[in-house]
């Protein structure tokens, strides 16, 4: 009985996202060390104010040698250096993955394509196959390369800059500096669907 209720079970819906996140599991441990990598170069981003605060606060007041200006200017160097190396490489691991991911997709759905009959390209245009090919596929490169890395900088920045702010600022102004973030969300939400209607009409265009 169980063998036949697994033949006759309906065959797994597989979707672009699904075999997007099926790479990424595939690759949890790469991904993993990219994303420690990126969250390390926004700590490291908030370090440097406060370093350059001191060097100022000490220069101000003339309490500042020749010897603690090297060591302000090695310290800054080796911040920044820790900050550009660690997002570069986090970056570039996850960017060359998107490019992988790419081939993967364009591999999978021209092998899919080969197999469907002719009635289902009598049904759809060519701008639909053309949507599929590249407008679908490329914003899945772009959400799993350039999309996820700027998505892990921009929270980890984000709250390390909150935890700066709400700590050592009035959480006045710190509420002034991030509403204008909720209106993102908002703006996506209205333009977003106007931007892909466009897209797909433009491609219909082309068939």
């Amino acid at each position: 009985a169980e063998n036949n209720a697994e033949r006759t079970a309906p065959p797994r819906l597989v979707t672009a996202w699904s075999i997007f996140f099926g790479y990424i599991r595939r690759r949890a441990l790469g991904y993993g060390v990219a994303i420690a990598l990126i969250v390390g170069s926004s700590r490291a981003a908030v370090w440097i104010p406060g370093w350059i605060g001191r060097f100022t606060d000490q220069l101000s007041q003339r309490r500042l040698d020749m010897r603690q200006a090297a060591h302000y200017a090695w310290v800054l160097l080796a911040v920044a250096g820790l900050r550009v190396l660690s997002l570069w490489v986090g970056r570039l691991y996850i960017n060359t993955h998107g490019r992988r991911l790419v081939y993967e997709l364009r591999a999978r759905l021209l092998a899919k394509w080969s197999t469907l009959t002719p009635s289902y390209y009598q049904r759809h245009s060519v701008g639909d196959l053309l949507s599929h090919a590249l407008s679908d596929v490329e914003i899945i490169r772009q959400f799993g390369s350039m999309g996820l890395s700027q998505a892990i900088n921009c929270l980890s920045l984000l709250a390390s800059a909150f935890y700066v702010m709400a700590v050592h600022m009035d959480w006045r102004l710190m509420l002034a500096g991030l509403f204008p973030l909720f209106l993102i969300p908002i703006i996506m939400r209205t333009f977003g669907p106007k931007i892909k209607a466009q897209s797909i009409r433009y491609h219909e265009s082309l068939g």
